[in-house]
């Protein structure tokens, strides 16, 4: 049941929200965070009954834990708890994700759904019990705090302290129109992103990623079309998916951090990553990124490395998604090297020329992301820099006005 689908925008939503809020209308606040909660069980259920046993498995677990650890100061628990969920985490990635074909956000999660997502935020969460920033929950609450189903299957990654105290509000329990209608045009805003652009876009970039599967020739015009094809594809569903998140928490009275803010706009790779699901990112610096640097005493390269090898690895167990992170680990710290230059020189480069560097490098190592394996990505790289000519594809030449050629160079 995707955010998009017929069953969820006629069926599912609207007997979500006329049960929460006539329960909320009659004042039963307990009755309408129960809905909440059956309703997001349900949705998930949805999508595969049979994995609902594990995230319920896994909430009980980490409540534990995470009530013991709110009570006493445990280092060893807390190593205990954060090594159960990233080996449920490792079996399932390494287990399942060949089965990982589709890069919709909303989709491209590895079995179980969402485990990616649900883990990072129990993790986050023992660590602020161990860091005593949550004094004391109970389990309605920490069952809210995951399983609330606008942010389940892909985020944001929420911190408790900032989504469950709203919970708590009387103003969540009452009607808001002013919500209701943002929260409306921020899901049809999303809901149009996602049908009219992101899925457009992915009839012209899969049929390339497919050809190059298959090792058939990519051209340099297919290529080139089927790189920035994805790039797009993939900007508009994650924009979609974050706006639609926003918007239907905004329905329950719930606001939900930010999670994507024009990183097409970043002048440079850092500040695209800055603003490229940022909840995600801010998990990674500072669970992954400040531990190496602060605690291991790692040198920038190492730590750098390190951390976008597991932000690829996050993604998927496949060798692409390895690479793609290793990769932009590599980016990252040529990137630091030249401002630390530019600094000496006194010398900057154009700020629009920078935007343009920065999506088209993106563009590039988005190939490894997208392709199906190693020898695929590297074919599609081949048609990039034109080794295999640069003739216009057949699926292509409807769209050229008649007048025009379809061939360019040679083929």
């Amino acid at each position: 049941m995707l955010f998009n689908s017929l069953t969820f925008i006629f069926f599912f939503l609207p007997a979500t929200l006329v049960l929460f809020h006539f329960f909320c209308y009659q004042n039963h606040k307990d009755h309408a965070s129960a809905i909440l909660i059956a309703a997001s069980l349900f949705f998930y259920s949805c999508w595969d009954f049979t994995h609902t046993w594990l995230l319920l498995a896994s909430i009980g677990v980490n409540y534990s834990i995470g009530t013991q650890l709110a009570r006493s100061k445990q280092p060893t628990l807390l190593a205990a708890g954060i090594t159960f969920n990233l080996a449920a985490l490792l079996y399932y990635k390494c287990g399942f994700s060949h089965q990982n074909d589709t890069f919709s956000p909303l989709t491209s999660i590895a079995i179980p759904l969402a485990i990616s997502f649900y883990t990072f935020q129990q993790i986050g969460f023992l660590t602020d019990c161990y860091k005593k920033l949550i004094p004391n929950t109970n389990l309605k609450d920490y069952l809210l705090f995951i399983t609330f189903f606008p942010q389940l299957i892909a985020g944001p990654i929420i911190r408790y302290q900032e989504v469950v105290p709203q919970f708590h509000k009387d103003s969540t329990y009452t009607f808001n129109p002013h919500h209701m209608i943002i929260g409306i045009a921020y899901f049809v805003f999303g809901l149009g992103k996602k049908v009219i652009f992101a899925d457009t876009l992915a009839s012209f970039s899969n049929p390339v990623f497919e050809a190059a599967l298959e090792k058939d020739p990519i051209t340099m015009i297919e290529a080139w079309c089927g790189t920035l094809a994805f790039t797009l594809q993939i900007y508009f569903d994650f924009s979609a998916y974050s706006d639609m998140a926003i918007g239907l928490g905004k329905m329950f009275n719930i606001s939900l951090p930010i999670n994507f803010n024009s990183p097409f706009k970043a002048k440079n790779r850092f500040e695209y990553w800055r603003n490229w699901h940022i909840t995600m990112m801010s998990f990674i610096r500072s669970h992954v990124y400040n531990p190496l640097a602060n605690s291991l005493r790692l040198n920038l390269t190492c730590c750098i490395l390190i951390t976008m090898v597991i932000v690829g690895a996050w993604h998927g167990t496949k060798i692409t998604f390895i690479i793609w992170g290793f990769l932009n680990g590599c980016l990252l710290l040529i990137i630091h090297l030249w401002h630390k230059a530019s600094r000496s020189w006194n010398f900057n480069l154009n700020p629009s020329f920078c935007m343009l560097i920065t999506f088209f490098s993106g563009s590039f190592l988005g190939v490894f992301f997208r392709a199906y394996d190693v020898s695929s990505a590297l074919n599609v790289i081949e048609g990039l820099f034109g080794f295999n000519g640069i003739l216009l594809p057949t699926a292509y030449q409807q769209f050229l006005p008649s007048f025009l050629p379809v061939t360019y160079g040679y083929t």
